[in-house]
């Protein structure tokens, strides 16, 4: 049938993110990361589901169609900053 045609089964991936931290002081951190860092892709959609070749990978993937992601993050603990922190350790 016509249906037939427009299935597709998709292959397992292993994703791989990997994040390290370090806080310089009490209340001050930075973090350094990457998601997917071998950069895997999903299964590309057979030519029959992609609309008009525009849409390479389908919208439901798990892990996305976006590729490796590297990222930077620093933070900052305001309470414990303020001293909050350290009263309520002392209750």
């Amino acid at each position: 049938t016509f249906r037939d045609n427009l299935d597709q089964k998709f292959d397992a991936r292993w994703v791989t993110d990997l994040a390290l931290s370090y806080r310089f002081f009490d209340q001050l951190g930075l973090t350094v990361g990457a998601n997917n860092i071998f950069d895997v892709y999903p299964d590309t959609v057979i030519t029959p589901n992609q609309t008009r070749g525009i849409y390479r990978y389908a919208g439901s993937s798990p892990f996305g169609f976006n590729g490796r992601y590297l990222y930077v993050r620093a933070s900052y603990d305001l309470a414990r900053a303020l001293g909050r922190y350290r009263r309520e350790e002392k209750q």
